[in-house]
Parts: C-alpha cells; structure tokens; sequence
C-alpha cells in the first residue's frame, strides 16, 4: 500500500517499504507553468529590428502584433499617429487581448499617453473593414477607428466586427465615417456584434 507523509520538510511516498522523497518535486517539475503575458509595441514606419519587443525595435503595423500575442493579458501599445490597413486586423482566438492607442513611444517602456490620438484607417484604394474579431475578448483603448468601407450585401460592421461569441470592450475610442454601400440586410456601418 502507498501513504503518504509530511512528518519531514519534504512530501515522501512510501510504497513496498521504499521512499520517494522527490517524486512529487519530479511530477511538479514537469507540469506545464503559467503562460506569462506578452506586451508588444507598434509605431508607423517600424522601427530598428522590428521585433516589437520595445519602442526601439516596434513593429510597423498593428496585424504583426496582434498576431505575436495569443495569451490572456497580452498587451500592445501603439504610438499615435495614422496607420493606413489594406486588409482587416484579425483578432482571431485571443483570450485577453488589449490594444491601447495614443502613446507618445518614450521610455522606460510603456511609456506615457500622448494628446495626439492613434487613428486606424482604410488604405484610400482598399475596400474593407478596420478590425474583425473572432471568438476573442478584446479590449480597445484610445483608438480612433474610422474609413472602413464594404461594398457588398449582408456586410456586417465596415468599422468593426466582432462574431462567434466575442467580447468588445472600447474605451476612449473613435468609431467613425465607417460605412457600408450595398443593398441587403447590412447591419452596423461602425461597429456589429453578433452570435
């Protein structure tokens, strides 16, 4: 039979007559250990290595980051400015994930809020939408969301769109002059939620 004892600093097992003073220590040294939360920067034009892990090396636009964070409590900080998208920024399975726009990209890292704001818009010869989120929790902060254009029918949210069980929070945020020209059943020229 096996028992257990805490008579000692340390957990042992006796099984058959034998100790095992460090095999709980083993099968806790395997378990996987906390994801640790991922915080990634983005400026216009990029800057230095473009890995996104500083405001030195910043990525240039706001795809590269969101994709480089897929944990909860991921974090990116955008410097303000005007970032042109030719495609959706796809949110897609993210757990817990924080854009917070309008910083002034000083040191030390995150930095301070700037009074200039982060302004996300449509590429002039694009025809899309700004962000579509997808079974994710979001969560955007002093962003200013505008120029989304769909030009089809059953368009859903030109500005954002956010679909199969997401959560959107906005906070200080801009959503306009996002808009939808078809016929048939659109819904939402700045933003749509559903299912």
């Amino acid at each position: 039979s096996a028992l257990f004892s805490t008579s000692r600093a340390v957990w042992t097992m006796r099984w058959g007559g034998i100790t095992f003073p460090a095999l709980i220590a083993l099968f806790t040294s395997l378990a996987p250990g906390p994801v640790l939360a991922t915080t990634k920067y983005v400026v216009p034009g990029g800057a230095g290595g473009a890995t996104g892990d500083s405001w030195a090396d910043a990525y240039s636009n706001i795809q590269d980051a969101v994709t480089a964070c897929p944990a909860a409590g991921d974090v990116i900080y955008i410097k303000s400015g005007t970032f042109e998208v030719g495609d959706q920024i796809s949110i897609s399975n993210a757990p817990g994930l924080t854009l917070i726009g309008g910083m002034l990209g000083n040191t030390p890292e995150p930095g301070d809020p700037d009074t200039a704001p982060t302004i996300v818009t449509r590429s002039a010869a694009a025809t899309n939408r700004i962000f579509f989120g997808y079974a994710s929790t979001a969560t955007l902060e002093r962003l200013t969301v505008s120029g989304g254009l769909l030009t089809y029918s059953y368009a859903r949210g030109a500005g954002l769109y956010f679909t199969a069980s997401s959560t959107l929070t906005l906070r200080q945020c801009t959503v306009a002059s996002n808009v939808i020209y078809a016929v048939g059943n659109d819904q939402g020229g700045g933003l749509c939620i559903d299912g």
